[in-house]
């Protein structure tokens, strides 16, 4: 992990830790949101075993809501089954290419 992806990674977990002893529970619009707004990025999907088995993200969902009961409530089941869908277009190399050429006009895309 180099310096810039340490130092990511830190920010997004003070923002988090911020938004917990903020008051009220967090949840994985949370988490998105913090990963959004940061330089660090999540891996693209490793092969179909990763999409059954969720994203990195949906991972970190699950596991937060184990490991933080009470705190950290775990992300509705159609914002679940809506980062499984995206993931195939956004999280693959194959993906992001249909997308661009499926939804930007040529003019648009140079």
């Amino acid at each position: 992990m180099s310096y810039a992806e340490q130092v990511a990674r830190d920010q997004v977990i003070e923002e988090l830790l911020d938004r917990v002893g903020g008051g009220g529970p967090t949840d994985a619009g949370d988490l998105r949101d913090t990963l959004a707004r940061n330089r660090l990025k999540l891996a693209d999907l490793a092969g179909p075993g990763e999409f059954l088995t969720g994203d990195p993200l949906l991972r970190a969902n699950y596991n937060l809501a184990c490991a933080l009961d009470g705190v950290y409530r775990r992300g509705e089941i159609y914002r679940r089954g809506l980062q499984r869908f995206s993931s195939l277009f956004f999280g693959t190399r194959p993906g992001r290419f249909l997308f661009m050429c499926s939804f930007y006009p040529l003019s648009e895309r140079l």
